[in-house]
């Protein structure tokens, strides 16, 4: 991917992820494996390793500007949830080592409410109590010390998203906030990361705004991020100027009416922080929660009856033949950890790209759990979509009836996050003129 960039001309940003993989064969799944790196030193030298070994590979790419790790990525135990899991194994040890090496224990006592004898004592926080920031200060200093500076001296040009959402404590009943912006500043790096979306400081209760409320609000967290003391500028490398996401319906979003205001006059704010800007994606994309979906690795992740073959075509197109009652098979076991709205009841949808072998129209046989769904092809590829009922736990079987049937691709997913930018099949969006008009203005003034 890097050296096609290269030879179209584009540098690099990379983040370096590691948390998001739907892989059937991990050792660790997601979630867990961001928690066991918290708390034991085999998953985080594992980690560590990836670092290592992404840096070994492209640091020396001409193109590769530079790399960021994020706090998203490395969020464990839902440590800013309503519902955090303190009860993890090992959490207490290392919260408690923490507060021992920053805090006096009579001084954490005090916010406790409660007089310790000793370290031994000193109980996990519930999430309304005041000593609540403890955690989220044990968190900030992890990132930094346990994550980011070990992974920087593997990969010198790194930066790190902060958060700069601020966090809901309670210090004698009354609500107040706690900022990261000591885990911002501690990270020392030339380029200071950030994300930014609509809702950042608003009501968010379900209402809307015009532009000039959100141009002020982006100056504002731009400023506020300046301080962090960054070297080359700041990095939005989420501009979230719309968010559809069904968790956060009640964000505040900008008037359908404002958003191209937006955009352009967004030019003006980012050159006067000296701030760059990503998109989190510029086409539309379902959530898929299949692994291997369009099988780029052969079979990886299916289960496949004898008659069910992997093909490449010339053109490097990968997909997989079906005899007539041949089928693959897909078990989904952790998509329940990943998707939190996977929930008994929920309402998906299943798509398939296939085409007929040999005849004019072929017969698919979808089965979800207990429903049993049919989509009929042409011999020309197609995509077939159908409704479909979800659980935490999923098996999805396709089969061919009668005829053989070539399948392309398979989704299995519950909403599309859209972007504005372009539709999934590549149709221009209603922002995509306003971007466009906002990279000319901050293209004129680099030039300048």
């Amino acid at each position: 991917l890097i050296e096609k960039a290269r030879a179209h001309g584009l540098g690099v940003v990379l983040r370096l992820g590691f948390a998001w993989s739907y892989r059937p064969d991990v050792e660790l799944p997601n979630g867990r494996r961001v928690n066991a790196a918290f708390v034991d030193d085999a998953p985080r030298d594992a980690w560590l390793a990836f670092i290592d070994e992404v840096c070994r590979r492209i640091c020396g790419e001409a193109n590769v500007r530079f790399a960021f790790l994020t706090w998203e990525d490395l969020y464990p135990f839902n440590l800013a949830s309503e519902s955090p899991d303190l009860e993890a194994p090992g959490f207490r040890d290392k919260f408690v080592e923490f507060l021992r090496t920053y805090r006096e224990l009579d001084e954490t006592g005090r916010v406790y409410g409660t007089a310790f004898a000793s370290w031994n004592e000193v109980p996990l926080p519930s999430r309304k109590s005041a000593a609540y920031e403890f955690v989220f200060a044990y968190w900030d200093d992890a990132l930094v010390k346990r994550f980011f500076r070990p992974a920087r001296e593997r990969f010198p040009r790194l930066s790190f998203e902060a958060r700069v959402d601020w966090d809901p404590v309670w210090r004698n009943g009354t609500l107040d906030w706690y900022r990261h912006d000591t885990l911002a500043a501690a990270t020392g790096a030339e380029v200071a990361t950030l994300y930014y979306s609509v809702a950042l400081g608003m009501r968010n209760d379900g209402d809307r705004i015009g532009a000039a409320a959100a141009l002020a609000q982006l100056d504002r967290l731009l400023t506020a991020t300046g301080r962090w003391g960054s070297r080359s500028g700041l990095f939005i490398d989420q501009f979230n100027f719309f968010d559809d996401t069904p968790e956060f319906t009640r964000n505040t979003r900008l008037e359908e009416s404002a958003m191209d205001a937006m955009l352009v006059g967004s030019a003006s704010v980012l050159r006067r922080h000296r701030a760059g800007y990503a998109l989190w994606t510029d086409h539309d994309y379902v959530a898929n929660m299949l692994y291997n979906p369009g099988f780029q690795h052969g079979l990886a992740g299916w289960t496949a009856s004898a008659n069910a073959q992997w093909v490449v075509a010339a053109d490097g197109a990968a997909r997989v033949a079906l005899a007539p009652r041949a089928s693959i098979t897909q078990s989904i076991d952790t998509v329940a950890e990943a998707r939190p709205r996977l929930v008994a009841g929920a309402r998906g949808t299943v798509c398939v790209r296939a085409r007929a072998v040999g005849i004019t129209g072929a017969e698919m046989r979808i089965d979800v759990q207990d429903q049993a769904i049919r989509l009929r092809f042409s011999d020309k590829d197609e995509k077939r979509c159908a409704p479909v009922m979800l659980a935490p736990t999923l098996r999805l079987t396709a089969s061919a009836a009668e005829t053989a049937l070539e399948v392309d691709d398979v989704e299995l997913y519950i909403d599309v996050q859209h972007s504005r930018i372009y539709t999934a099949d590549g149709t221009p969006g209603p922002q995509l003129e306003a971007i466009r008009a906002l990279n000319r203005d901050l293209a004129r003034g680099e030039r300048r």
